[in-house]
């Protein structure tokens, strides 16, 4: 019965949905730029984001901050598998 609960307990990183991790990216991007966040995430497989972007300024203050956000998403999902955010516009 322990078992069967722990197990129960322990998502896989397989159980991560994109939509988590799209809602995990955009609050995350809230708190760091504010209410107008000029990102929308767009796909996520293999361990890559990728988002577009609304401008090259944005665009290069996310890659500048790419490692950031990365680590700021393994924080709030711990099970996720991610290994790079990739921009586009």
């Amino acid at each position: 019965m322990t078992t069967r609960l722990q197990s129960l307990l322990h998502r896989s990183a397989r159980a991560i949905e994109p939509a988590d991790i799209f809602a995990a990216f955009r609050r995350i991007a809230r708190q760091q730029w504010g209410s107008v966040v000029p990102y929308e995430p767009v796909r996520y497989g293999r361990g890559v984001l990728t988002v577009r972007c609304s401008s090259p300024l944005w665009r290069t203050e996310l890659l500048y901050n790419t490692e950031w956000m990365v680590g700021a998403l393994l924080r709030d999902l711990p099970l996720l598998t991610l290994h790079r955010v990739t921009v586009l516009l």
